[in-house]
């Protein structure tokens, strides 16, 4: 699969990373700061390797305590530092939606590691969208130059973002990840395949902050 010009290989296990309120989406990207001896251990690997780490988020309902929620989001170390006492600082970029099919046995260095299969997936281009999603993007345009929601995260950014050349559904993405600092509606976002549904939710999320 070829996505953000990273090629995904759903094929291989990826090491998965669970954080408990760190969400990362398609088209964003999150600085990490990397310490435990097996989070060093997947960033090793990863750069060794392909360079993916898989984000996931523990599912706060189960009994066991280290379950995982179904979705996660396959990410691509776009930038990293290793500093001298083995702890890495990276950039982490987000590629695509991926569902977890299955976990294997622990990774030697004491990390997850899960086979996933491509979720969600999005159009890479403007071209030909449905009108229903069209008519979301205008909504979002509008509601945004409203201007108490222009004070919202980095407004030069989302006016790029509003450039016709950017594909709706990472338009969405995007902007949730700026203007939603509350991690279950970034990972309902995640979640949702489809990118209609993911855009009404992020037009609601703005008119709650307009009103409020």
């Amino acid at each position: 699969m070829e996505t953000e010009r990273v090629t995904v290989n759903f094929n291989r296990p990826i090491p998965v990373f669970p954080l408990p309120a760190c969400v990362l989406l398609p088209h964003a990207a999150v600085p990490l700061h990397i310490f435990e001896d097996r989070y060093r251990a997947m960033v090793h690997g990863a750069l060794d390797g392909p360079g993916l780490i898989a984000m996931a988020v523990y599912d706060q309902d189960a009994r066991d305590g280290h379950s995982l929620r179904p979705v996660v989001c396959v990410g691509y170390v776009v930038q990293h530092d290793r500093l001298e006492d083995g702890r890495y600082h990276i950039l982490l970029h987000g590629v695509c939606r991926a569902r977890i099919v299955d976990e294997h046995d622990v990774h030697e260095g004491g990390y997850r590691m899960a086979t996933l299969s491509p979720f969600g997936l999005d159009k890479t281009s403007t071209d030909d969208e449905p009108q229903p999603l069209i008519e979301v993007r205008e909504r979002i345009r509008t509601l945004l130059q409203d201007p108490k929601l222009r004070k919202l995260g980095p407004v030069t950014e989302i006016d790029a973002w509003l450039e016709p050349s950017l594909p709706t559904s990472a338009l969405i993405d995007l902007i949730t990840l700026a203007v939603s600092p509350d991690p279950e509606s970034r990972y309902a976002c995640l979640a949702e395949e489809e990118p209609r549904r993911r855009g009404e939710a992020l037009t609601g999320i703005l008119l709650g902050k307009k009103a409020s």
